[in-house]
């Protein structure tokens, strides 16, 4: 019997790969940065400095333990407002509930299951930070905005899935109910949404740590929490006062991680935590929050009593004055290219250096057969890399432009950087999760040759699927965020969205945000083609 060839790598594939990323890397306008400011290092070396005797006086301390009161209000009721609204979108949005009656072509309801899923896919397009831009014009600067701001793109978020969970509950599920002749709305509430009760409550609660993050840094448009602070303190050079309010945030995002984590948990133990007492929690939680959020809300409902119709009327023909002459269409693509260039960018140098990790440190599990001495160093360097993810996904990509922006430019190549940092983080910790998962006869095969041959041959085939689906959707993610950093002044779409809502632009705004959503659903169903691509070849 002859010896199998070993599979040869996608050269091909991998070259044009290289080259989409070179493209991206022309297209973010990284390529054209100038040099440092005078000073950065300087700069950076006295932030590094700065956290080994951060400020923890009782006013920085008293400042800090507020912000993160205010932060966690705004996360808990942006993201509560959300699942709500989510969920009413969701059953108009979901096909076995809304052509349940046996109309499937009828108008109506079509145009209803059209109209939602249309409303899910503007609101989960926009960022959270162009929201907040539009409410701050509304409300003016406080945590209500930025609950609410949180509140809109987690509806489109949450009832994107909650509408795909609601359709994949089993039809034994739902057909004791339906036998009793209630309406579709009865159908649902006690079929359809107890059916899908499990997984719906797993993301709501991985949406509200995602919240927790967005939440510490949307004060940098005017939403509250710890963002404004932290981006003043920065631009004081009080790095003593933002080592603090960094290592707060840090805290909030492990407190969070653990107690969502554990929730979950104890409602799939038996004996543990019943949902009637999650019920009672989240309202008091919602009570206690909402006393933090009191004088904001009433300072919110003062500024909309003064809204008059006259108001009212002239911002909507602003918004629907659309007359783009030529040259800002082409600027408007021009701006557009910015952010995809820096989401291609950064993903790819997030994933290499993710897969890199893996290749100079392979997960112990790999490494059976090796002496107890090199395993040692193995499993200290792979906890060592596990704590550097965990600290960079812990801090939002806005905080790191923060940061970078010290030592770079505020402009795309700090945007690349800061997007990147984060990405490996959670790319990281998803391709080890990879691994961990492959079973046991396939990393006992694997446990021969070389580190740098056992990944290439042995696990790299054996993940490439699923590393592949985890790049697309973090590219898509990363989209995103390039969109928020630009608000923050990183350039590109989101930079002229900022400067169209500030200077009352109201067409060039409407503009800029339809292509935001062009901008986002392209990239999504090129990335569903693809990974589609991908699975037809295996």
């Amino acid at each position: 019997m002859t010896e199998s060839r070993r599979p040869r790598p996608p050269i091909l594939a991998w070259v044009g790969w290289s080259v989409v990323v070179l493209l991206a890397w022309v297209a973010s306008g990284a390529s054209s940065v100038p040099a440092p400011p005078e000073g950065a290092l300087a700069r950076t070396l006295d932030l590094l400095a700065a956290f080994m005797h951060p400020d923890l006086g009782p006013e920085a301390l008293r400042q800090a333990a507020s912000l993160c009161v205010e932060t966690v209000a705004v996360a808990v009721w942006g993201t509560a407002l959300g699942a709500g609204a989510g969920m009413a979108l969701a059953l108009a949005a979901s096909e076995r509930i809304t052509l349940a009656d046996g109309r499937p072509h009828c108008w109506r309801t079509r145009t209803t299951l059209g109209l939602a899923r249309s409303i899910l896919d503007v609101l989960r397009a926009i960022p959270d930070f162009a929201w907040a831009l539009v409410v701050l014009v509304v409300l003016g600067p406080g945590p209500v905005t930025g609950a609410l701001a949180l509140a809109l793109g987690v509806t489109g978020l949450l009832g994107r899935v909650y509408s795909q969970l609601l359709d994949e509950v089993e039809p034994n599920r739902t057909r004791a109910v339906e036998l009793t002749g209630g309406s579709r709305l009865v159908v649902a509430l006690w079929g359809y949404i107890p059916g899908a009760a499990g997984p719906m409550l797993s993301y709501t609660l991985l949406r509200l740590e995602c919240s927790m993050r967005n939440a510490s840094v949307i004060g940098i448009v005017g939403g509250g929490g710890l963002g404004a602070a932290l981006f003043e303190e920065l631009g004081f050079g009080r790095y003593d006062r933002v080592a603090t309010l960094l290592l707060v945030l840090l805290a909030l995002t492990a407190v969070t991680d653990r107690l969502s984590k554990g929730i979950a948990r104890s409602l799939r133990q038996p004996g543990g935590l019943t949902r009637r007492r999650l019920a009672l929690g989240v309202v008091v939680a919602l009570s206690m929050c909402g006393v933090v959020l009191g004088p904001s809300l009433s300072t919110a409902a003062a500024e909309l009593g003064r809204l008059d119709t006259e108001f009212l009327v002239a911002t909507a023909r602003g918004l629907t004055s659309l007359e783009p002459s030529v040259e800002f269409m082409r600027t408007l693509l021009a701006d557009a290219l910015v952010p995809l260039g820096i989401a291609i960018v950064a993903t790819a140098l997030a994933a290499m250096a993710a897969a890199g990790t893996m290749v100079l440190v392979p997960r112990t599990t790999l490494g059976g057969h090796a002496p107890m001495l090199v395993r040692g160093a193995r499993v200290v360097a792979r906890q060592g890399i596990d704590l550097l993810a965990l600290v960079t996904r812990a801090i939002p990509d806005v905080v790191w432009l923060l940061v970078f922006g010290i030592s770079l430019h505020m402009g795309p190549l700090a945007a690349i950087a800061a997007i990147a940092t984060h990405s490996f983080g959670l790319l990281a910790r998803l391709f080890a999760e990879a691994v961990d998962d492959l079973p046991q006869a396939a990393r006992e095969a694997c446990m021969v040759g070389s580190t740098r041959v056992m990944f290439v041959w042995g696990i790299w085939p054996r993940i490439a699927g699923v590393v592949w689906t985890h790049v697309f959707l973090q590219t898509e993610s990363n989209l995103r965020a390039g969109l928020i950093v630009g608000i923050v002044g990183a350039g590109g779409l989101g930079d002229a969205f900022h400067d169209s809502i500030t200077f009352w632009r109201l067409g060039d705004a409407s503009m800029q945000a339809m292509m935001m959503i062009a901008l986002t659903v392209a990239v999504d169903r090129v990335s569903r083609r693809l990974g589609a691509r991908r699975a037809r070849a295996r």
